[in-house]
């Protein structure tokens, strides 16, 4: 395929015209008129090549190498909490499986009043913790 774009490159240098020679200018010569080129037709596009299936398999994969494993007493089974890197958010509540989310109907104003208060208390517990709280206090009461 790279011939046939190379050929017509070279074919149109082969109709280029070489420069005049350095001939005196001559003023009884008619002008040159441009030489009239042929339109030929394009070439048709060669065929697709198609690569033959080959009737043999393919080799195996080559077999992994075994890796020597350190005997058990030089590894540690288990890495120290203050070597282990922290990754993320600390596990919480939904995470928790003592803790399932809840429906409950509350009064908006009560609601609001409560966020306010516990939002004040930079160490005090959150709306579940204390409403598990109040229910917990609630079932130690009930004879």
């Amino acid at each position: 395929m790279a011939e046939r774009k190379f050929a017509a490159l070279a074919d149109l240098r082969r109709r280029a015209e070489p420069p005049p020679a350095e001939e005196p200018p001559d003023t009884e010569r008619a002008p040159e008129t441009p030489p009239i080129v042929e339109a030929r037709a394009p070439e048709p596009a060669p065929p697709p090549v198609v690569a033959a299936l080959s009737p043999e398999p393919a080799p195996p994969p080559p077999a992994p190498v075994p890796v020597p494993i350190a005997p058990a007493a030089t590894v540690p089974a288990v890495i120290a909490p203050e070597a282990q890197k922290g990754r993320g958010r600390p596990p919480g509540k939904r995470s928790d499986p003592d803790w399932a989310p809840r429906t409950i109907l509350m009064r908006s104003k009560i609601h609001r009043r409560v966020s306010i208060m516990l939002l004040e208390r930079d160490d005090g517990p959150d709306l579940s913790e204390l409403v598990d709280q109040l229910l917990t206090e609630w079932i130690s009461r009930q004879p």
